[in-house]
C-alpha cells in the first residue's frame, strides 16, 4: 500500500508540473526565461560584482601588510607599508559606504585614494599618487 501511495504522489506531482500548475511556477511574470549564451535570462536578477579583497589590492599595489579585520562601514580592512608610508585600505559593499568611511577618515589628515569598492587612507601624498596609479584609483 505504501509503495502504491508513493507512486500516486509522484505521478500527481509530475502531472501538476507538466500541466503548468502554479505551485511550481511564478505566474506573476509570464515572460519565458530564455537566454542565449552570454546573455542574461529575461527577468533574471542582476548579479553583484565580485567583492574586492584587501589582500588582492595590497598585492597589486606592492604594499606589504595584512588584513586587520573590519572598521565602521567596511567588510574588510587592511594595513600595509608602501615605500615607508603607512596605508589603511578598506573595502565596501556600496559606494555610499565607501564615501561615508572616507569622509570620517579624512579628518585624521593624510590623503584619501578611492576606487570602485575600495578607499585608502595614506599619510604621504607621494605614496597616495603611487597607490592610485597602481590600483587605478583617484587621489582626493
Amino acid at each position: 500500500m505504501r509503495t502504491r501511495l508513493s507512486v500516486i504522489l509522484v505521478a500527481a506531482v509530475a502531472g501538476a508540473m507538466l500541466s503548468g500548475c502554479s505551485y511550481f511556477t511564478d505566474e506573476t511574470d509570464p515572460t519565458p526565461s530564455v537566454s542565449t549564451p552570454g546573455e542574461a535570462a529575461v527577468g533574471a536578477a542582476p548579479t553583484k560584482p565580485a567583492r574586492v579583497r584587501v589582500a588582492d589590492l595590497m598585492a597589486k599595489a606592492g604594499c606589504k601588510g595584512k588584513v586587520i579585520g573590519t572598521q565602521l562601514y567596511t567588510y574588510e580592512t587592511g594595513r600595509c607599508d608602501l615605500g615607508g608610508t603607512e596605508v589603511t585600505i578598506g573595502v565596501f559593499d556600496t559606494q555610499q559606504l565607501r564615501d561615508q568611511w572616507a569622509d570620517g577618515v579624512k579628518n585624521l589628515g593624510g590623503t584619501m585614494v578611492v576606487g570602485t569598492g575600495w578607499a585608502a587612507w595614506v599619510m604621504k601624498p607621494d605614496a597616495a599618487t603611487t597607490l592610485a596609479s597602481a590600483l587605478d584609483g583617484q587621489v582626493l
